[in-house]
């Protein structure tokens, strides 16, 4: 966490002052923060916070007692009722949901960004489907969509750098002392200070995983993967905000494998791999783009940075003991077995068996298909840079194969379909209006789901999830 705090700080700058990207998904906590009377005194917010309210008690009242009628949002609609037969099937698992607060995150986004995850959603199921019409059986994984959308997010941390490269020429004058170096007295902290922080962790982390068996410079490897998505997951909240970045079982130990197999890492790095897969297993809850939010709230609200980070720290610490004693009070008191804790070490302990007992050899394809994606997100992000009217993102690219978008894409196309008509109808007027409307979905969706949460905590029982 020290490692990619400092990295954002190098990023803050360009991204929140010169380049002035939106951050999509602080605008509702911006809007709490700065006028909660102005929303709380606005019909709009109110008829949809009653109505997704209403919407939660019945179906929590459902899940006690089936004879109230559910209203369908989960699994609202799933395609195995009508893809029965080949090529189709192979998408049968595809399902239509109809969150509320999927909907009113949305909302916020940039028209392109949401165009772009549900096409490039409905792009990766046809690959699929031609994949299957294709009789291919003998690459395991094809058409290997998981694999391209790495090679996205590989492209869009180095479009980044790309981007900030004039800021980082000013950065390496002021570190030097040289003239003509960038204004640092913003910052948390010195570059030079950030600078020295970002090699003792770098060093620490290479060092732990040569600790584990790891050579230094597979660790090296391993973690300029993981930076770099770390950087692209900062980078795509920051301009558009997605709602979904997971990137499931991609992490850099599977880049890694799959360009040179089994016998080319060797068991001691793979063991050392597996133990970092409580921060490569997906990257749905990652703390750089909390960070850098963090950062672009303190200049909006004329906090310091430097009190902003301080916060940071603070919360990191008491964010780890608090972790390590929940699950630890989870474990005794409950017991391991059933727990998603469990599963997710069986998933790593059954995956270092496998690469073990079975070493694969290099999965040339599915390199290829890293490769070609992160091809094609240059491609797109060099196209939106050049011609305004280019309407697909890399950043859409990258984020539509994950398990997130299976359950985001249709509440997205909503959302899609609602703001370019407001837009295009109403203009700005129209759009400022219709917000406390999206925002009334995302709070009253949480507030009672919160709610059915404290009740189910209080009476040891189990309640209805909107999310599901």
């Amino acid at each position: 966490m020290i490692a990619l705090l400092c990295l954002n700080i190098f990023f803050r700058q360009p991204w929140t002052e010169k380049e002035r990207l939106s951050f999509p998904i602080i605008q509702i906590p911006m809007a709490i923060a700065t006028d909660l009377s102005g929303l709380l005194r606005n019909r709009l917010f109110w008829i949809a916070f009653g109505a997704v309210a209403f919407l939660d008690i019945v179906n929590g009242l459902h899940h006690f007692h089936p004879g109230v009628p559910e209203i369908p949002i989960v699994n609202a609609f799933q395609f195995s009722d009508y893809f029965v037969e080949p090529p189709w099937n192979a998408i049968a698992w595809t399902t239509v949901n109809l969150y509320p607060f999927a909907i009113g995150l949305a909302f916020f986004l940039p028209v392109d960004l949401a165009f772009s995850c549900w096409f490039f959603f409905i792009f990766f199921k046809l690959q699929i489907v031609l994949a299957s019409a294709s009789g291919v059986h003998n690459l395991p994984g094809f058409p290997y969509t998981v694999e391209q959308t790495a090679g996205g997010y590989l492209a869009i941390g180095l479009l980044a750098i790309w981007l900030a490269r004039k800021h980082f020429c000013g950065v390496i004058r002021t570190i030097c002392g040289r003239p003509g170096g960038v204004d640092e007295s913003a910052e948390p902290i010195r570059y030079r200070t950030a600078l020295l922080l970002l090699a003792l962790s770098l060093t620490a982390l290479v060092y732990f995983g040569t600790l584990l068996g790891a050579s230094w410079g597979a660790m090296v490897v391993f973690f300029t993967i993981f930076f770099l998505y770390a950087l692209a997951i900062a980078r795509m909240r920051a301009e558009l905000g997605p709602p979904a970045h997971d990137l499931h079982y991609m992490g850099p130990e599977v880049v890694m494998h799959n360009a040179v197999g089994a016998h080319g890492l060797g068991e001691g790095n793979l063991g050392a791999f597996s133990m970092f897969w409580w921060i490569t297993r997906a990257y749905r809850a990652h703390f750089s783009p909390h960070s850098m939010e963090g950062f672009k709230l303190a200049q909006l609200t004329r906090i310091t940075s430097r009190s902003m980070m301080v916060a940071m720290l603070v919360a990191i610490v008491f964010g780890v003991i608090s972790a390590f004693w929940a699950g630890l009070h989870v474990f005794y008191v409950h017991g391991i077995g059933g727990n998603v804790g469990a599963l997710f070490a069986t998933e790593m302990c059954t995956r270092m068996a496998n690469w073990m007992s079975s070493p694969q050899e290099p999965r040339l394809a599915a390199t290829a298909a890293t490769g070609i994606g992160l091809l094609f997100a240059l491609f797109l992000g060099f196209m939106r840079m050049r011609f305004t009217w280019w309407v697909w993102h890399p950043v859409g690219f990258a984020t539509s194969a994950c398990w997130s978008m299976e359950k985001l894409w249709f509440p997205i196309f909503v959302a899609w379909l609602a703001k370019s008509l407001i837009t295009r109808y109403g203009g700005a007027v129209a759009y400022r209006k219709a917000l406390p409307f999206f925002i009334g979905l995302v709070l009253g969706e949480f507030t009672m789901g919160s709610l059915w949460g404290i009740y189910g905590a209080i009476k040891g029982t189990a309640v209805y999830h909107f999310w599901g």
